[in-house]
């Protein structure tokens, strides 16, 4: 039996013009509908062979298959509102770093203090003898 995809590759001006890609992929076996796992394991089968064929195709054809390294994908947000996000993550940074910066003031005071009275119980005891 023989599945035929007919794929429309559209891209925007940087990527594709338009090309159709027709790939025939044969089944060796009838899958029994009703067994799930079997048509699952039918289902990846084919998928993975039509893209293997259709990479294949796209290099014996010369046609770009990935995106190029400059691509940036259309983002459900708007630019200003990820800006708004990213000032608001790095304020949060800059907080987390000062929080950090004092709490390691603390203990360096909390040690001097500490050093200061052992110091100072060390000078009392001298002084009674």
């Amino acid at each position: 039996m023989v599945s035929s995809i007919n794929l429309d590759i559209l891209g925007g001006p940087r990527m594709w013009n338009g090309h159709k890609l027709s790939l025939d992929i044969d089944r060796e076996q009838e899958v029994d509908v009703n067994d799930d796992l079997v048509l699952e394991l039918a289902f990846y089968a084919q998928a993975l062979e039509g893209t293997r064929q259709a990479l294949l195709k796209f290099q014996s054809k010369r046609l770009p298959f990935l995106r190029p390294s400059d691509y940036h994908a259309e983002m459900s947000k708007s630019d200003g509102h990820m800006k708004k996000l990213e000032g608001r993550l790095l304020a949060e940074k800059r907080k987390i770093e000062k929080l950090k910066e004092r709490a390691k003031q603390k203990e360096e005071e909390i040690e001097s203090v500490k050093k200061w009275r052992k110091q100072r119980g060390a000078d009392w005891v001298c002084q009674w003898w």
